[in-house]
């Protein structure tokens, strides 16, 4: 473990500077020289880079910090778990810095060109028409609204990279051939016919959203209310009720994520002009072609759902076999009660006890042992009593609140004191009967759901292809 942490600590303390010098050089010597060649580029601005150095230099203070903790010999388990963050946060710093020094936006004459994470790609100057506001930057889009790229305008020279666009479109713009009884627009690309047609659609999208507004937003909170009110249920009838805190915090954050993000949704769609709006939903009408497509694409989020359902059902199918004891591979100790106590251990109460002043925990969930109807049993022990228990050894450790440290902890199916059953055999298998019948029933539940969502992607793909047919309007020409 020590040669682990020293190993990793190292690692995270020289991996930043050294990678850092590595880019710097490259970046100078390679990226710069060969953007000069384009009329303007951009790149990330000087907060960026002071950020992720800041995120490497604390990186490597972890990793200095699990030094010490190795060569002073104080905590080898802490150095470990230092070094790992170290090399975690060192790992993060470095991919950042790689990010933000080679990706770029460049344009000349005829091309924009983009560098993600060293993959560059170009699009003629005519296909970049569209530019949504998201977040810190814009959504770079065709004029069909399909998405070419994003871009950050907080990044250096970005003002210069739009005014070099703007030339470039202008020019070639210039050097065409023009339609007069129906000139193109040099902004959107789009010539008046296919302008007048997409914002009627952008109008008639707003309607329909705001319209339906109130019902899809009901629809979303009754669905997270019932997904809420499922994992209560089953938290509730298998004791895991320290789950529940959990659940509630994850309950409010998506409560207050659907309900900001749709208001802010409807904000966007009534401030949004008919164009924008036209190439946001134009796609939702089933005459418009490319309405089919749309619908296939509705399957891929099917299918999530499906697999997400899929893999809870199998986890429920398969943990009745964790709690599956053999009696027949048990140890007995029979000792004097030294001390109980109760902790937590994923999400579940337990009740752990030690045995003539052993530092040895034998614990057995809170849960099995008040379904027996004995929930009095840890009031009623008592120092010096008699225990007799069946338990089975492993690799577990927990924190005793008696011992102040870190013991192993033992699993015990059978206990008695003084000579009185408490629990046993019959008692344990009749815990493992209900916990599977539980199980049983909500991973049939899944299963079902799982596959009633399945339907959704089969009934999608010959109605979308059928759809097709009969989309007679045509925004865009080719």
């Amino acid at each position: 473990m020590i040669i682990t942490a020293y190993v990793l600590s190292i690692i995270g303390i020289i991996l930043f500077p050294i990678s850092a010098l590595i880019i710097n050089y490259f970046k100078k010597t390679k990226l710069l020289p060969a953007l000069k060649k384009y009329k303007a580029y951009t790149s990330a601005s000087k907060k960026m880079y002071i950020a992720f150095l800041i995120f490497g230099f604390i990186a490597i203070a972890i990793g200095i910090g699990a030094l010490i903790l190795i060569v002073l010999n104080i905590d080898a388990e802490a150095s470990v778990i230092l070094s790992a963050i170290s090399l975690f946060f060192t790992l993060l710093s470095v991919l950042g810095l790689y990010d933000i020094s080679f990706d770029y936006e460049a344009v000349d004459n005829h091309y924009v060109y983009t560098s993600r994470f060293g993959k560059k790609r170009q699009y003629k100057i005519e296909d970049v028409n569209n530019f949504v506001p998201f977040q810190s930057g814009v959504i770079v889009q065709d004029k069909m609204g399909k998405k070419l790229f994003t871009m950050s305008i907080a990044g250096a020279n970005v003002a210069d990279f739009f005014k070099a666009l703007d030339a470039a479109k202008t020019n070639q713009y210039n050097n065409e051939e023009i339609d007069q009884e129906n000139p193109i627009n040099i902004e959107t690309g789009l010539d008046e016919e296919e302008t007048a047609l997409l914002e009627e659609y952008g109008k008639k999208y707003q309607a329909l959203y705001l319209k339906n507004f109130n019902r899809n937003l009901a629809i979303m909170i009754g669905a997270l209310i019932i997904v809420f009110a499922f994992a209560l249920l089953v938290c509730y009838q298998l004791s895991l009720m320290r789950l529940l805190f959990l659940f509630f915090i994850l309950f409010v954050l998506a409560f207050i994520t659907i309900m900001v993000g749709s208001l802010n949704t409807r904000k966007q769609i009534k401030a949004m002009n008919l164009h924008n709006l036209g190439l946001k939903g134009y796609r939702s009408f089933p005459e418009v072609k490319g309405h089919g497509k749309m619908m296939r694409r509705n399957v891929a989020a099917i299918m999530s759902m499906v697999i997400l359902t899929g893999v809870f059902a199998l986890i429920f199918t398969i943990s009745p076999d964790e709690i599956k004891v053999d009696y027949s591979s048990l140890q007995t100790k029979t000792g004097s009660l030294t001390a109980k106590e109760i902790y937590v251990d994923d999400y579940q109460y337990y009740m752990g006890i030690s045995l003539d002043d052993e530092m040895i925990l034998y614990s057995a969930p809170v849960r099995e042992i008040v379904y027996q109807g004995n929930a009095a049993l840890y009031n009623d022990f008592a120092v010096g009593q008699t225990i007799v228990i069946h338990y089975q050894e492993n690799d577990d450790e927990q924190q005793s609140s008696y011992y102040d440290e870190k013991v192993p902890c033992y699993s015990f199916y059978y206990i008695s004191i003084n000579g009185t059953t408490y629990y046993d055999e019959t008692d344990h298998q009749a815990f493992y009967n209900y916990y599977k019948t539980l199980c049983l029933t909500y991973s049939i539940i899944l299963y079902v759901i799982s596959g009633l969502l399945i339907v959704g992607p089969l009934l999608y793909l010959p109605i979308s292809k059928k759809q097709e047919k009969k989309e007679t309007v045509e925004i865009f020409k080719k």
